[in-house]
Formats: C-alpha cells, structure tokens, sequence
C-alpha cells in the first residue's frame, strides 16, 4: 500500500480548491489532475491523462468534501471565532437561506478573511487525508 507525502496531500487540496478532479493509483502512488470533462469545452491538454484513466480501476477519485461537508467547515470556524457581532452574523446566515452565498460575501469583507482561508485550506487537507486513507485501506483489503 503506497503512502503519500504531506506536499503530495497539499498539492491534492489545492487542486481540489481549484476544482480539479483528483485520481489516486493506489498501486503506484501516481496522482493525476484532470478539469471535470463536462465543464470544459476542450480537453485536448488533458487527453492523455483521460486515456491513463480509461478502466484503469488502479486509479481511484480522491472526491472534494460535499455541501454538507463544507456547511459543517463553515459552521465550524463561526464557533470557533471569539464572541462578538461577527460571529452572530455568521450564525444568521447559516440559519438563513443561501448559507453559502451569504457566508462568502461576509467573509469577504471582514478582518478575519485571511484565517478563514487558513481554516478552510486546513480542513479540506484533513479531509483529503482521510480520503486517502479510506481509499488506500479499501485498495489493500481488495488486493
């Protein structure tokens, strides 16, 4: 069972961040990066990449964290900020219609913009790590 580098998880987050799609060879450790095909309208730069994956079952899709991942991610970072007007703003918006929406343009414009990004980059490599992990044991009892 290969075992990947912590630059190796980074890379994957970013790229996921980016909205890439991510595969994982859980034989070699190979990591390839590819746009959603449907999202793209020329996929000649990607092309053999897209072969290399063709039924190839070696290679597994490490997924980005769903909505109800990334609401948990969001409701997590209003806790942990200190008590204040701030915070009770976020609360709102995560009890009000389009959460997502709202809690970015929030974002956006307040001071704690930058250790939302941090949050937000450190838990989508934790979930990334856990991906891997989930992936690389199923890979290993199939095998």
């Amino acid at each position: 069972m290969t075992q990947l580098t912590s630059e190796q998880i980074k890379e994957i987050a970013d790229e996921l961040h980016t909205g890439m799609q991510c595969y994982l060879n859980t034989k070699t450790g190979e990591l390839i990066f590819v746009p959603n095909e449907d999202l793209i309208d020329d996929v000649a730069p990607w092309k053999d990449a897209y072969k290399k994956l063709e039924n190839n079952y070696s290679y597994q899709e490490i997924e980005r964290p769903g909505s109800k991942e990334q609401f948990t991610i969001m409701e997590d970072f209003a806790i942990a900020l200190p008590d204040g007007k701030f915070k009770q703003e976020l609360y709102d918006i995560l009890d009000d219609e389009k959460p997502f929406r709202n809690f970015k343009k929030a974002i956006e414009r307040s001071e704690v913009r930058n250790d939302w990004f941090a949050f937000n980059n450190q838990k989508l490599i934790e979930w990334v790590e856990e991906e891997v992990r989930t992936i690389l044991e199923r890979a290993h009892d199939e095998g």
